[in-house]
């Protein structure tokens, strides 16, 4: 196998379920992130702040039939994925403290989401909730802001809902990974959503809907 690219290294990693930090925390230490693929043993035992856990995971993985169970399964399952390398990676984030390095999506984030605002309310939305998300959506989609929300049922799903109805742009961030629809009565919104905008996480395939 030829040697993953910093981009793949950063998927790869991110499959290990180790978080942006830990992965920084490489990244700072290795200006060329492939060269992790190809680091002895003795190497990546060396890397700081790492705890002996990861450094295990990476040595455990480091290997051409699970990258490429990984990419395969990614294919399957039709996921489109942007990285801090990539052009297309939201400009915003990168003002973030602990900003994601791996996005995987469904459907497109277009140049227009930069103007956007974020929906999230209670999932046992009151009569007024559901009247003031309506109203809400509905004036900001005809300023073309596009509506970020989280999926969940109540006020999440009333200003997805909403925002395709009035042909806008709408973005749903999910805690879970793409080949998992939760809750599950949103399987039609979690289909419709990509049409007219993306469905993002940055958690791979396989995490549950944790609470936390």
């Amino acid at each position: 196998m030829k040697r993953p690219t910093n981009r793949e290294i950063l998927i790869w990693l991110n499959s290990l379920s180790i978080g942006n930090r830990n992965m920084e925390k490489i990244m700072q230490q290795n200006s060329d992130l492939s060269d992790i693929w190809i680091l002895s043993t003795k190497d990546i035992n060396k890397l700081k702040g790492i705890k002996p856990a990861i450094k295990e995971k990476i040595i455990n993985y480091r290997n051409e039939a699970y990258i490429n169970r990984l990419f395969t399964e990614i294919k399957k399952h039709n996921i489109d994925i942007t990285t801090i390398y990539d052009e297309d990676y939201p400009k915003g984030f990168h003002h973030i403290y602990d900003r994601p390095k791996v996005l995987y999506r469904k459907g497109e984030l277009k140049a227009e989401d930069q103007f956007s605002i974020g929906i999230v309310g209670s999932r046992k939305a009151t009569a007024y909730g559901k009247w003031a998300t309506e109203k809400f959506v509905k004036e900001l989609v005809k300023l073309d802001i596009t509506i970020v929300s989280g999926l969940a049922l109540g006020i999440d799903s009333i200003a997805h809902r909403k925002a395709l109805e009035e042909n806008g742009r709408t973005i749903g961030v999910l805690g879970n990974g793409l080949d998992t629809v939760y809750p599950k009565r949103n399987k039609l919104l979690y289909e419709e959503i990509p049409k007219n905008g993306a469905i993002i996480t940055e958690y791979t395939l396989g995490t549950p809907p944790l609470a936390y």
